[in-house]
C-alpha cells in the first residue's frame, strides 16, 4: 500500500464557529477537568505582541481534548489591554495565542478572539502573567448545522512522492471531530474516494486512486473509527476538477474526497 502525505483543504462552505455569547469561564467547575488556571502560562510583555509560554503544554493538551470531546463547544480568547494601550495590541496578542492553540491541533474555526480593557500593571521586567481570559461557549444551533455539514465533506490534496502517511494538524483535528461524530451517530457511513490526474492509462489510475483511498481509510481505523462505517472507491481520472493540461490542474485532480451519509 502506498502511503502519502496529505494536506487538508477547507471547504468553501465552512463558517467560523463564533457567537456573541459568552458564558462559562474556563476555570469554572464542570468543564471536563480542563486546567482551572491559565495564569502564568502565557506571559505578555509591554508593547510586544509575542507571548512567552511557561509550562503551558498541559493546559493546551486539556483544551484540545476538551474541544474534541465536546464538538458543540467553542472558545473565546479575550486579550486584556490597559487604558493607556491600543486595543489592537491586545487583539494581536489574542490572535498570537490563537495561533499557539492552532499549532497544537485546535481547530481554528472553534476559536473567537475579542479584547477587553482591564486595570493591571507590568512587573519590573515589563511583563504580565494574566493577560487573557478564555471562555467556553455552546455553538448556536444554526451554526452547529454548518459544523455538521463541514464534517460531512472534506477534500484532501496529497504529495504522493512521500513514502509515509503524515497527516497535518488540520486533518488530525478533523479526524478527531469525525470520530466523535460517528460515535454519536453510528448509523452514518463514511465514503472515501480517490482521484487522479490523467497521466498514464485509465486502469492504472483507477488502481492508484483506490490505493490512496485505502491509505486514508487505514488511518481513520487506526484513530478509532469503526471500519464497518467506512467504504472506499476510486474514480481514477474520470472526475477531474482541474485542467489536466496544466500542472496546477493536475495537482487539483490528485485528491481524496471524504463524504458522510
Amino acid at each position: 500500500m502506498t502511503h502519502n502525505t496529505i494536506q487538508t483543504v477547507t471547504s468553501e462552505s465552512e463558517t467560523p464557529l463564533v457567537s456573541n455569547q459568552t458564558s462559562n469561564v474556563i476555570n469554572e467547575p464542570g468543564t471536563n477537568s480542563l486546567d482551572s488556571d491559565i495564569k502564568g502560562k502565557f506571559i505578555i510583555k509591554k508593547w510586544e505582541t509575542k507571548i512567552r509560554e511557561v509550562n503551558s503544554k498541559d493546559f493546551k493538551n486539556k483544551l484540545h481534548t476538551y474541544l474534541i470531546n465536546n464538538p458543540d463547544k467553542f472558545i473565546t480568547i479575550q486579550g486584556i489591554y490597559k487604558k493607556t494601550e491600543p486595543y489592537t495590541l491586545a487583539e494581536r496578542r489574542a490572535e498570537y495565542l490563537k495561533s499557539i492553540f492552532v499549532i497544537h491541533g485546535v481547530d481554528s474555526s472553534r476559536i473567537k478572539v475579542k479584547t477587553k480593557e482591564g486595570a493591571f500593571e507590568y512587573n519590573k521586567k515589563e511583563e504580565y502573567d494574566n493577560g487573557f481570559l478564555i471562555h467556553i461557549d455552546t455553538i448556536p444551533k444554526k451554526i452547529k448545522k454548518v459544523v455538521n455539514n463541514n464534517i460531512s465533506r472534506k477534500v484532501l490534496f496529497a504529495k504522493f512522492a512521500s513514502n509515509t502517511f503524515e497527516p497535518d494538524n488540520a486533518f488530525k483535528t478533523y479526524v478527531d471531530s469525525l470520530r466523535v461524530f460517528i460515535t454519536g451517530n453510528p448509523e452514518k457511513n463514511i465514503a472515501i474516494t480517490g482521484h487522479t490526474d490523467d497521466i498514464g492509462n485509465e486502469a492504472d489510475n483507477e488502481w492508484v486512486g483506490l490505493q490512496r483511498a485505502k491509505s486514508v481509510a487505514l488511518y481513520l481505523v487506526e484513530q478509532g473509527i469503526p471500519k464497518d462505517n467506512i467504504t472506499v472507491r476510486s474514480a481514477g481520472e474520470t472526475e477531474p476538477i482541474g485542467d489536466n493540461n496544466t500542472t496546477e490542474g493536475r495537482q487539483k485532480n490528485r485528491r481524496i474526497v471524504i463524504t458522510m451519509n
